[in-house]
């Protein structure tokens, strides 16, 4: 039996910030943000799998430190941005920027080990 970790601050309204740090996962977790401008920072977390849902607003999710499987994240809609520093991800990353008009994808210093996808990004690094 595998266990899911779900954090979904939707029903809060206006502006959130979701800080998910120092924790060792045994299964997967999943961060869904609200309908806002939010900022979902992920700091020192040992995880199976790490799922990122953005909804529309302008949205921030910052990854660092942090030892993963597998990343999944679909910024939605809106100008995003998604910054990962200093991971190591052994399995597949998969990163979806959205229709959003600044969609910004910045990264450096990474240890990524397999398949790797970016889809509507600006790139900076």
């Amino acid at each position: 039996m595998a266990l899911l970790q779900a954090i979904d601050p939707s029903h809060c309204a206006g502006d959130d910030r979701l800080l998910y740090a120092n924790n060792i996962g045994l299964a997967a977790a999943q961060l869904h943000d609200s309908a806002q401008n939010d900022a979902l920072e992920v700091r020192n977390v040992m995880q199976r799998g790490l799922r990122v849902a953005a909804e529309t607003g302008t949205d921030r999710v910052d990854i660092q430190s942090s030892m993963l499987e597998t990343l999944f994240a679909d910024l939605g809609d809106g100008d995003d941005q998604i910054t990962l520093f200093g991971n190591f991800i052994h399995g597949t990353v998969e990163l979806h920027g959205g229709p959003g008009w600044l969609t910004d994808f910045w990264t450096g210093g990474n240890s990524l080990h397999n398949i790797y996808r970016k889809r509507t990004f600006d790139f900076f690094s």
